[in-house]
């Protein structure tokens, strides 16, 4: 059996075309979810996510269940990390959503699967943590995300920058 011996576990994403699939999933499941995810471009290509999302939720059917929603447009990641923070849930075992509206996403994945099964998370074991990039990013809504869930969820973003990097590379984070 594994032991958790630091107490919590932290769980990151990094997806490429990681808040499409995302967007593509939250709406597939009923959420009200556009113009609220982000992008990791500073010009995020919006009518090409619309397209690409327009084309996966074309998969789905409208007798579809949740899992057959999930296995039409959804992405692995978030598949299994609901099921992952699920499980951890019967040990009591704090999780970190380290990421930002992929990991939004991922809850809405786990609050659809919570009202399938008519049960309920103790999200005092739960917690997500995003940059302050995702927090003030004008092309996304992570806060409007997480008011979508049935349950209350710890929600955090870290306040630093790049200003003092000599990495021009980083400092593109500051610019968007």
């Amino acid at each position: 059996e594994y032991l958790c011996h630091s107490g919590y576990i932290i769980l990151g994403e990094s997806v490429p075309s990681g808040t499409t699939t995302a967007l593509a999933t939250a709406l597939a499941l009923g959420y009200d979810a556009r113009d609220k995810f982000s992008s990791s471009f500073k010009n995020a290509p919006n009518s090409l996510k619309e397209r690409v999302v327009e084309t996966a939720l074309c998969n789905c059917s409208e007798g579809d269940d949740l899992f057959e929603k999930l296995s039409r447009v959804s992405d692995n990641m978030l598949i299994f990390n609901a099921g992952f923070v699920l499980g951890l849930q019967k040990r009591k075992i704090t999780t970190v959503l380290a990421g930002g509206t992929q990991m939004a996403a991922l809850l809405l994945v786990i609050n659809s699967i919570l009202k399938h099964t008519k049960q309920t998370i103790n999200s005092n074991y739960l917690a997500l943590c995003t940059t302050k990039w995702v927090y003030e990013d004008p092309n996304s809504d992570i806060k409007g995300l997480l008011e979508m869930l049935n349950f209350e969820i710890n929600a955090y973003y870290v306040d630093f920058d790049f200003s003092l990097t000599r990495h021009p590379a980083l400092k593109l984070y500051d610019d968007g």
